[in-house]
């Protein structure tokens, strides 16, 4: 329970954690997510894996959609493919070149 005269603690929730003492729960930070209750540190919450991204307090890895890419672990955003790159597919850790005569 939050505040003065609580008679139980409460436990983490996921996408969070607590430190010893704390007063309350911290969101995991952007990159990574917590999948779990009662986390304790930051070091407990995951690294976003390529090719997705995670907001502050996520609770799981989302997908970049297509069109779009996360190229190295604790992405917080997906980037736009760039001009004369495409991607067709969701999770991408890059995008891909378009051949001759195509935009």
């Amino acid at each position: 329970m939050n505040g003065t005269g609580a008679t139980a603690c409460r436990e983490c929730t996921i996408g969070t954690y607590c430190e010893r003492g704390a007063a309350a729960a911290l969101p995991c930070s952007g990159g990574s997510f917590g999948n779990a209750t009662s986390l304790t540190s930051q070091d407990d919450c995951h690294p976003c894996p390529p090719g997705h991204f995670c907001f502050a307090g996520s609770t799981e890895a989302s997908l970049c959609s297509a069109g779009t890419y996360a190229e190295s672990e604790r992405s917080q955003l997906c980037k736009a493919c760039q001009e004369g790159t495409y991607q067709n597919s969701s999770g991408a850790t890059a995008c891909v070149e378009c051949g001759d005569g195509y935009i």
